[in-house]
């Protein structure tokens, strides 16, 4: 399948979950960093994509990314979960991430190469306070429906992302190390993207069912 019409339909993807959730962005708060985190996303991909067609190299790009998409999906965390001790290492767990992703900018894994010692840092990070994220909406009354909370599917959806990356990147190193091709490894990372982008899009429009008077 070719590459670009993978990305075209991640972008779509993308861009609806964002249009959608900017119809609820100031009246769910709570919500807001996801809205903010797929412009983000769409707009870093897009530049990636079309430095990578002009100069063949936008690597140094997801240094600079990869960051700012993690400290937006930590201040969800921060602002959805309710324990000020978890919220405390939060913060702290952000400040250790931006620290080590400096670090290994300049030291371990320079722009020639991806970032990928910050991303499986950041991953394991979102995996725990997901899972703490997913445990607190358990506890919702039961005339909730958290199948329709916005803040539940999105803790959702990161536990997906998280576990799904780990196993990818698993599944890359033992191709690259036995000089298998990874042409068509590209093809289930990018399912795995659009479901997890294509659950953003369902809390998008719950976000806006739940703003209406």
């Amino acid at each position: 399948m070719n590459k670009t019409l993978l990305f075209i339909i991640y972008s779509v993807i993308l861009v609806t979950g964002c249009v959608v959730g900017c119809f609820s962005f100031k009246k769910y708060k709570a919500y807001r960093p996801i809205v903010i985190l797929l412009g983000v996303t769409f707009i870093m991909e897009f530049m990636g994509h079309i430095i990578a067609k002009i100069y063949h190299h936008n690597l140094w790009l997801y240094h600079i990314s990869n960051p700012i998409e993690s400290s937006i999906l930590l201040y969800f965390f921060y602002y959805n979960i309710q324990n000020r001790k978890i919220k405390k290492i939060i913060f702290y767990s952000w400040m250790a991430l931006i620290v080590f992703g400096i670090i290994n900018t300049f030291f371990i894994q320079t722009i020639k190469l991806p970032p990928t010692y910050f991303i499986l840092f950041s991953t394991f990070l979102s995996l725990i306070f997901s899972v703490i994220l997913f445990i607190q909406c358990l506890d919702l009354p039961s005339t909730q429906n958290i199948f329709t909370n916005p803040i539940f599917l999105s803790a959702i959806t990161v536990i997906w992302f998280s576990l799904t990356s780990f196993a990818f990147f698993i599944i890359n190193q033992h191709l690259v190390q036995n000089n298998v091709s990874t042409y068509l490894f590209y093809i289930p990372l990018y399912i795995s993207n659009y479901i997890y982008y294509g659950i953003y899009i369902v809390a998008s429009f719950f976000a806006l069912k739940n703003t209406k008077p």
